[in-house]
C-alpha cells in the first residue's frame, strides 16, 4: 500500500501553517516577507471586487471528490457552476447570474461523471477538471481570512489559503496577547511602544509610579504565557 503522507493541493501548492500567527506577522512585521501567493497567501483590497473561479482536479486515484469550500470573514455571491474546465467561453459567461445569486460562505464543488469520475475522456483522468465554481466577493473588514474546505482533514492536508489586507489596515491587539512563534518581548515592544529605545528595561525612563508600559507589557506577556502553561 502506499504510506506516503498524502497533501490536497490549493492552486497547485500545498498550505503549510506558520509558526506565527498571520495577523502577528503584519502587525508587527515579522517574517510578514513569507506572505506570497507561492505561499498561498493572496493579498486583498478593501471594498473591490474579486471573481474567483473554483476548479475541482481528481484525487491521486482519478476521483473526483466533493470539496466544500467555506470563507472566513466575509459571504461570498455564487455565480454558477459548471461541469467539467472554465474556460471563460461566452456560452461560461452566460451562465453566470449576475443580478441576485444567491449569497454563502460555504459551497461544494462538483462532483460528477460516472463512479465520480471527469467527464472529459479525452484527457487523463489527472488532468481532466472535475468541474468548476464562480464566486465573487467584496472584503468589507481588515484582517486575515482564511478560505478552506470545510472537510477539516483535508485543511489538516494542505487543503487552505489566506486572503489578508495590508499591514496598516490591522487594529492593534488586545492587551492579553500572547506570545508564539517568531513573537518576542523586544520585537512586540518595538510596534507597540516605539518611544522607548532599545527595549532596556532598567533605562525605561519609569513615571513617578515606579512602573513603565514596558514593564508593564512584559509583565501581562509573561503572565499569559505562564497561565497558558
Amino acid at each position: 500500500g502506499n504510506t506516503k503522507p498524502l497533501r490536497w493541493l490549493f492552486g497547485r501548492r500545498t498550505w503549510h501553517y506558520p509558526a506565527t500567527p498571520v495577523l502577528s506577522k503584519l502587525y508587527f512585521g515579522i517574517g510578514a516577507e513569507d506572505l506570497t501567493e507561492e505561499n498561498l497567501y493572496y493579498a486583498i483590497e478593501l471594498n473591490k471586487t474579486y471573481d474567483m473561479v473554483i476548479h475541482n482536479y481528481p484525487a491521486c486515484n482519478g476521483v473526483c471528490e466533493t470539496h466544500s469550500w467555506h470563507m472566513h470573514g466575509m459571504n461570498f455571491w455564487l455565480l454558477g457552476a459548471g461541469r467539467g474546465e472554465w474556460s471563460g467561453s461566452a456560452a461560461q459567461l452566460a451562465m453566470l447570474n449576475t443580478v441576485d445569486p444567491p449569497r454563502r460562505d460555504t459551497v461544494q464543488t462538483i462532483s460528477e461523471g460516472v463512479d465520480n469520475k471527469p467527464f472529459d475522456t479525452t484527457k487523463p483522468q489527472t488532468f481532466a477538471p472535475c468541474g468548476w465554481t464562480v464566486i465573487r466577493f467584496v472584503p468589507k473588514s481588515p484582517g486575515t481570512w482564511m478560505f478552506h474546505c470545510h472537510q477539516l482533514w483535508h485543511i489538516i492536508m494542505g487543503s487552505n489559503a489566506v486572503f489578508y489586507t495590508a499591514a496598516h489596515t490591522i487594529p492593534p491587539p488586545p492587551s492579553n496577547l500572547m506570545l508564539c512563534g517568531e513573537m518576542t518581548v523586544e520585537k512586540v515592544a518595538q510596534k507597540l511602544f516605539p518611544s522607548i529605545k532599545g527595549c532596556n528595561i532598567g533605562n525605561a525612563n519609569a513615571a513617578s509610579t515606579g512602573s513603565s508600559p514596558f514593564v508593564a507589557a512584559v509583565l501581562i506577556f509573561f503572565a499569559h504565557v505562564a497561565r497558558a502553561t
